[in-house]
C-alpha cells in the first residue's frame, strides 16, 4: 500500500534514522531507497530546520510536548540535488518491539504554493486596479455579484457589502 502513495511515507527510529522509504518518497526527493535507507532524516532538511529537529526529536523522547506530531505543518525539504522545495508534513509516532518510530507523510506543495502566488497577485492588480471590476457567478439566478474592487465603491458609491450577493 505504501509503495503505491503517490506522496512520500518515510519511517525513521528513534534516533532518526531512515528505516523505510516508499517509490513516493524516491520521486519527491531523488533518492533511491537503497542510498537513504541508514541515512540519518536530516538529509532531507535545509540546514535550518536540522538542529530543530533534533531538539523535538530529544524533546520527543524524553517525554516532553511534540510540536508536530499528529499535525500538519509546512515546511521545506531538500532534495538529492539540492533543490529546497516546500512541503506538508503530518507526522505519527508509534511503538513496535519496546522501540519507538516516526513515520511521515510528506506531499510536495509547489504546484500549490505556486498557484496561491499567482492568485496573491492578482489579488493585489484587482485592489489597485483605477478601473471598476466586477465579478459575478456565472451560475444562479440573476447573475449575483460576487466581487467588486474599490475603484467600484469609489466610482459607484455603492460599498462592496451593499451589493455583493445581489444581481
Amino acid at each position: 500500500v505504501t509503495q503505491s502513495a503517490h506522496d512520500a511515507i518515510i519511517t525513521a527510529d528513534s534516533a532518526g534514522i531512515i528505516v523505510d522509504w516508499n517509490r513516493g518518497a524516491e520521486r519527491i526527493f531523488g533518492y533511491a531507497e537503497a542510498e537513504i535507507a541508514g541515512q540519518p532524516l536530516t538529509l532531507l532538511m535545509p540546514d535550518r530546520f536540522r538542529d530543530l529537529h533534533r531538539a523535538g526529536l530529544n524533546r520527543v523522547l524524553s517525554g516532553g510536548e511534540s510540536h508536530v506530531i499528529g499535525k500538519t505543518v509546512e515546511l521545506e525539504g531538500l532534495r538529492k540535488d539540492g533543490a529546497k522545495f516546500p512541503l506538508e508534513l503530518s507526522l505519527a509516532q508509534w511503538r513496535s518491539a519496546g522501540s519507538s518510530y516516526f513515520t511521515g507523510f510528506i506531499r510536495d506543495i509547489t504546484e500549490r504554493k505556486q498557484t496561491e502566488h499567482a492568485l496573491h497577485l492578482r489579488d493585489r492588480a484587482l485592489e489597485a486596479c483605477p478601473n471598476a471590476v466586477v465579478i459575478t457567478s456565472a451560475t444562479g439566478p440573476e447573475f449575483p455579484v460576487e466581487y467588486v474592487n474599490p475603484a467600484f465603491e469609489r466610482i459607484t458609491g455603492y460599498s462592496a457589502a451593499e451589493v455583493i450577493g445581489r444581481s
